[in-house]
């Protein structure tokens, strides 16, 4: 059998044209586009990245920058609270006049005459030295008022003019007469050895 012409060309021609196909795909280097596309998403997440770490590092920055403003304004008014003259004692310096101040401010808050004549009260004996601090504690029992507010003013005046008083325990109990309250204040001093 004789090969018709026009097949022989038409199977070369697909033949030249599958080399031709060969070849141009050998001399296409689809590396290099595989390889520069890895390269550019590379690129983008170190992009991501430093520009997250830059805004966490803006932002730590800024945080860092307002609390040291916050104690640069804290010292400043440290310093003039302790410039400020005070009249009185301090709150460390011990007061010998306790109990008469704790009597004119119960006769002020108006609780009664007869009360107020009971209410020198002795440092109680559980006072605690921390080396050349002292904590002393004041206690009042059973202070005998009709009303409560008498008594709430004297503890509220006592705590707030007496500087460094404060109040460590309160008990307050109903009777048939008005109201019975002991109280417990202490106040850190320095001691004297």
């Amino acid at each position: 059998m004789n090969p018709n012409p026009t097949a022989l060309a038409n199977d070369a021609r697909f033949a030249m044209a599958m080399s031709a196909a060969r070849a141009e795909r050998a001399n296409r280097p689809t590396y290099l586009l595989v390889g520069a596309a890895v390269l550019f998403v590379v690129a983008l997440a170190a992009l991501l990245w430093s520009w997250s770490a830059r805004s966490a590092a803006e932002s730590k920055l800024e945080t860092e920058l307002t609390l040291g403003q916050q104690f640069v304004e804290a010292a400043q008014r440290l310093g003039q609270i302790n410039a400020t003259p005070r009249s009185g004692p301090s709150a460390n310096e011990p007061i010998p006049d306790f109990g008469s101040r704790m009597q004119s401010l119960a006769t002020r808050a108006g609780i009664a005459k007869d009360t107020v004549t009971k209410l020198i009260a002795p440092a109680s004996r559980d006072n605690v030295r921390s080396g050349s601090a002292l904590r002393r504690k004041f206690q009042y029992t059973n202070v005998r008022e009709p009303t409560l507010e008498p008594l709430m003013t004297w503890l509220t005046s006592a705590v707030d003019e007496i500087q460094g008083l404060k109040v460590y325990s309160v008990t307050l109990k109903p009777d048939a007469t008005g109201w019975s309250m002991s109280v417990v204040f202490t106040r850190w001093e320095r001691s004297e050895k």
